[in-house]
């Protein structure tokens, strides 16, 4: 007596492959944009730390702290931020920085301040700027169609504000 042979035919592996290729095509997209929102979030969420925490230590130490980018290039932000005393001026590498942020290089995050991409706290955690600053961080890659950009505004009180954008959006 022969033994019962079982295993698939080549049709079922064929519709099997192609199955599997279909829900692949719908997965990787979900998944890759899953992960540009999430870079995007945590970069957010990283700046916002660095923010509350500077006027948190300026009302601690009863001194103005400043919060600066990286760099002083139109894109400085993009390299990461320090914060430290106003006496740091637009240097990261002053010996009284207080604590230096490093930034995903997948993200672009851009100011609304232009020449002066900095933003300072005041010894009772006001802002010192008269108007809002703004901080919009986006990243390559973000459905175009969908608030998953972010915007960071600093009110004249000093109180940072996390906001859902548009990637093609003003971040005022």
């Amino acid at each position: 007596m022969k033994p019962k042979q079982s295993g698939f035919t080549v049709i079922e592996l064929l519709i099997t492959l192609a199955l599997m290729a279909i829900l692949l095509g719908i997965a990787v997209p979900a998944v890759r944009d899953f992960i540009v929102k999430q870079r995007v979030s945590s970069a957010t969420n990283s700046l916002m730390m660095s923010l509350v925490f500077a006027r948190s230590e300026a009302v601690k130490l009863n001194r103005d702290i400043r919060v600066i980018p990286a760099t002083t290039a139109a894109n400085g932000w993009n390299n990461g931020w320090c914060l430290g005393p106003v006496t740091i001026g637009n240097n990261c590498n002053h010996a009284d920085v207080i604590r230096v942020f490093s930034a995903n290089n997948d993200v672009q995050i851009s100011s609304n301040t232009g020449s002066s991409p900095k933003i300072d706290f005041r010894r009772d955690g006001t802002a010192n700027h008269p108007t809002d600053t703004a901080l919009k961080i986006t990243a390559d890659g973000l459905p175009a169609n969908s608030e998953s950009a972010r915007c960071i505004s600093v009110s004249s009180q000093g109180r940072p504000e996390v906001r859902h954008i548009l990637p093609a959006a003003n971040c005022n």
